[in-house]
């Protein structure tokens, strides 16, 4: 059997209409296009212009669910939640992840977090401050079970080669995104 799959894709979850389409019609949509798969990975809940509402968490389990039980593709429940500590931790709870059916990771531009000053801060790319994103994102693969890290290295440098060899390790997938693709030849 092919396997065609989007694992991630935003809904009206993310808040700020980030995305315009809710759980029904994404699984509508991924049906129409033949994919068999999906994941719904609205952006963590410390993203300050994006991020979903956790009390919202059991509401979209519920249309994941209405849209498994009513469509010809599977539908996952997932979150793209952002680092926020250096030790790894994420911006969403435990209890919450227990929800989830899986759970992708990055950083993105507008979360509040404690170890990055990166954007006014003319040290950002300094060989420093990429060791302490690079140890953050690796914590995290330790900590959590990840399956897919988003557009790495687009908002924050880091030690691709490092980080590759740490999801290997945990069995962790980087998305290569061509809207989110960063990456040089080498990395």
């Amino acid at each position: 059997m092919e396997m065609k799959a989007d694992y991630h894709i935003h809904s009206i979850y993310s808040k700020r209409i980030h995305a315009k389409h809710t759980i029904a019609q994404l699984a509508e949509q991924a049906e129409k296009l033949g994919l068999t798969e999906i994941a719904i990975t609205d952006h963590g809940p410390k993203h300050l212009l994006f991020g979903i509402n956790p009390k919202k968490i059991d509401k979209a389990k519920q249309e994941v669910e209405q849209a498994n039980n009513s469509r010809n593709v599977k539908v996952y429940l997932g979150i793209e939640a952002n680092i926020v500590g250096q030790d790894g931790t994420i911006d969403i709870s435990d209890e919450d992840i227990q929800k989830l059916d899986i759970l992708l990771m990055g950083y993105h531009k507008g979360t509040k977090c404690d170890f990055i000053r990166y954007f006014f801060n003319s040290k950002r790319n300094s060989a420093e401050q990429i060791e302490k994103n690079t140890q953050a994102y690796i914590n995290a693969i330790n900590k959590y079970n990840i399956a897919i890290i988003t557009h790495l290295n687009e908002y924050i440098k880091v030690d691709v080669k490092r980080i590759a060899e740490a999801c290997a390790k945990k069995g962790t997938f980087i998305e290569l995104n061509r809207r989110h693709l960063k990456l040089t030849k080498e990395d």
